[in-house]
């Protein structure tokens, strides 16, 4: 829990080394947006969405106020909504590539490296497109409840870092998803998980 702990205050007080504006910068380029110098451009608007974040999913009124800018709640919303998902994905990416070679060398057991597979979900919020891709689980009566997804998390043992993470319908099997978790490995890692994972197949491909 120490190492978690330190690497949350850590990522709290530095954050911008990973976050930085120019890499955001970069990472929206080539997701071929095109933005205008205003107060919640993509940049900053993703910067504060980290400090949320990072500050306990804060409330989205109190956001103004932690970052000494003039902005409206509904201002906010409106422009983290026309965030693209790939640039989400695609800043996660590098920054489980800048951490994870000084943190991942430093918490091995054994020598090994060591990571934690497992499902689990979530709920979003009640849209038709969310409905029809994702489900609800069958106990709900028909219009109530809200969408909920299949989640698969990698996550680093030692410090707690999620280094990938997949989200499907809600009725899909861990194992189905399990493989594309699998470039995440290097020879020599322990892979840690319940009895859902434990199949033959899998196995194999692991040592694969």
């Amino acid at each position: 829990m120490r190492i978690i702990t330190d690497v949350v205050r850590h990522f709290k007080q530095n954050w911008t080394e990973e976050l930085s504006a120019k890499s955001i910068a970069q990472v929206c380029r080539e997701a071929g947006i095109v933005w205008r110098d205003t107060t919640l451009n993509p940049i900053v608007t993703i910067q504060i969405f980290f400090l949320q974040i990072l500050h306990g999913n804060t409330a989205i009124e109190h956001l103004s106020h932690l970052t000494g800018m003039p902005f409206t709640a509904a201002a906010y919303c409106r422009a983290r909504m026309r965030l693209p998902l790939e640039v989400l994905r695609a800043l996660l990416t590098r920054c489980v590539d800048e951490l994870q070679q000084e943190t991942f060398e430093s918490a091995r057991w054994l020598g090994h490296r060591v990571f934690h597979v497992d499902g689990s979900s979530f709920s979003m919020p009640d849209t038709p497109q969310l409905q029809a891709h994702f489900g609800q689980p069958g106990a709900q009566k028909p219009g109530c409840g809200f969408p909920v997804a299949h989640w698969l998390v990698l996550l680093h043992a030692g410090t707690g870092m999620i280094t990938k993470m997949l989200a499907s319908p809600l009725r899909t099997h861990d194992m189905s998803k399990t493989v594309e978790l699998h470039p995440e490995l290097q020879a020599g890692d322990l892979l840690v998980a319940d009895r859902g994972f434990c199949s033959y197949a899998h196995l194999v491909l692991l040592l694969q």
